[in-house]
């Protein structure tokens, strides 16, 4: 029985369809919702930054990167694209080695080498400069990103980095053939994968036999300077302010460091032959 989807690489003509499928999942977006508060004053700035990831990564594509489409046969609709970067090799030992020198140095450089700070892919203005965001959130939440690398993805590994599932073609299992995909490729390699995990995702990836091994690290309130936290203290009301920064942290989750996650395969044989199907 032919597949009614078609499992492909990405190409640049399908960023319209992705953008698309990405707006209905940017209330769960934690670290968005954290780093641009001022999104509801200046909605379109926040359009913009939240398409600068899909636009670059797309760009991306070959290499170590790899975005992969699910295709609705019938309609030639994207119904999903996962995102896959697979970080080993000199390139990323040095990203790692320049980080973990940002951090002895107590982060002063933290930004310019842990975030996006020149115009992406799509020409998008820079997040630092972006009305819709807090430049001291950016800059704190960029430490964040260079000490949770180095404490959980400074080893080879594969990374997946974006899953997005249309809400037509939602809970007909192809998130997990996107996770799946990427799964297989890291155990051909005899590497470990790890994800970031929303409260939502937990669920897939825990039936899928990712375990968590920590959490995202998010700047507290503490963290800001006096000028920066009564800023947005005056913006926001303190009470408002302090619920912003109570945030329940992504799970990071890893899979593939024990011979026994392979078996995962053998009880998603229809998904397994599914993704085989669907590149043949």
């Amino acid at each position: 029985m032919t597949s009614p989807y078609i499992l492909r690489p990405g190409r640049w003509s399908d960023i319209t369809e992705i953008l698309e499928i990405q707006s209905h999942s940017l209330d769960d977006f934690a670290q968005a919702q954290f780093s641009y508060p001022f999104r509801r004053q200046y909605p379109n700035h926040f359009k913009s930054a939240m398409e600068a990831s899909p636009r670059r990564k797309l760009a991306e594509n070959g290499g170590k990167s790899f975005n992969i489409i699910i295709e609705h046969r019938e309609s030639g609709k994207v119904a999903g694209w996962g995102f896959w970067r697979r970080n080993v090799g000199e390139e990323y030992e040095n990203k790692m080695e320049k980080y973990s020198s940002i951090a002895a140095g107590g982060y002063k450089d933290a930004y310019s080498e842990g975030g996006t700070k020149e115009p992406g892919a799509g020409g998008e203005e820079s997040e630092l400069s972006n009305p819709a965001a807090s430049r001291a959130r950016l800059l704190l939440s960029n430490r964040c990103v260079i000490h949770d690398s180095i404490t959980h993805f400074s080893a080879p590994h594969w990374y997946l980095s974006h899953l997005l599932v249309h809400p037509d073609f939602m809970r007909q299992g192809l998130g997990s053939i996107l996770t799946l995909w990427g799964m297989r490729k890291a155990k051909d390699e005899g590497l470990p994968a790890f994800l970031t995990a929303s409260v939502e995702g937990e669920r897939l990836y825990s039936r899928l036999g990712w375990r968590q091994i920590g959490a995202r690290t998010f700047p507290k309130l503490e963290d800001m300077s006096e000028k920066d936290r009564k800023a947005e203290e005056e913006f926001f009301g303190k009470e408002e302010l302090e619920m912003q920064f109570n945030i329940a942290p992504p799970l990071v989750m890893e899979w593939g460091s024990y011979e026994s996650d392979a078996e995962v395969f053998l009880r998603y044989q229809q998904q397994m032959q599914m993704i085989s199907d669907m590149l043949s």
